[in-house]
């Protein structure tokens, strides 16, 4: 909230979202590993569906149409308790996510 208020309309709240692949980092110990696709409806399958294997979806056009509205929420509603389109203003999707790797090179050493 303090980003908001602080930078009004220029704040871009952006949701990032995957299909599938093989997850670490913010997720518990427990919980990583290879992520499997979520079933038919949701909203990462739909977005899968769609065709890109990256793209970021503008969802501040869907409050002022109704039929990407009522989409997205129909996706939401089987894998988020909110209402997509007002809970962010875009959506980063990614088809298949891998972990982070690091360059073991020494500094200075010429890259690729």
């Amino acid at each position: 909230l303090h980003l908001q208020s602080t930078l009004g309309r220029r704040y871009v709240n952006i949701a990032s979202t995957f299909y599938d692949g093989e997850a670490t980092g913010w997720m518990t110990p427990a919980s990583r590993g290879l992520v499997a696709p979520e079933p038919c409806g949701r909203l990462d399958t739909e977005l899968a569906r769609v065709g890109p294997s990256i793209f970021l979806l503008d969802l501040r056009r869907a409050r002022t149409n109704q039929a990407a509205f009522d989409w997205l929420n129909r996706a939401g509603e089987r894998g988020y308790d909110l209402n997509i389109p007002e809970a962010w203003d875009a959506a980063l999707f990614i088809r298949h996510i891998s972990p982070a790797h690091t360059d073991a090179r020494s500094p200075g050493q010429d890259r690729p």
